[in-house]
């Protein structure tokens, strides 16, 4: 089962049919998939929400019900982001 990361965040033109100049593209990938979303905001608001997606996709693949996530002693961020270090 593979897992998803997130794989690169970048400042990105604003999207078909969108304005504005502060746009990001962000990359998650999860073995043979790849996901491509856009957020409009800051950096740190887009890095926020591929996190989360991230995050929501890999517990969807472990079978927990959404929404339930578990105490970790390790840094979950540095797990599903390899462009944080820990």
């Amino acid at each position: 089962m593979s897992r998803y990361t997130v794989v690169s965040i970048q400042k990105s033109p604003a999207p078909h049919g969108q304005s504005g100049d502060n746009w990001y593209r962000y990359e998650i990938s999860g073995g043979a998939t790849t996901i491509i979303g856009y957020r409009r905001g800051t950096l740190g608001e887009a890095r926020v929400l591929a996190r989360e997606c991230v995050i929501h996709l890999n517990t969807q693949l472990t079978g927990m019900p959404a929404g339930e996530f578990v105490r970790r002693t390790v840094n979950p961020v540095a797990d599903v982001d390899p462009l944080v270090t820990a």
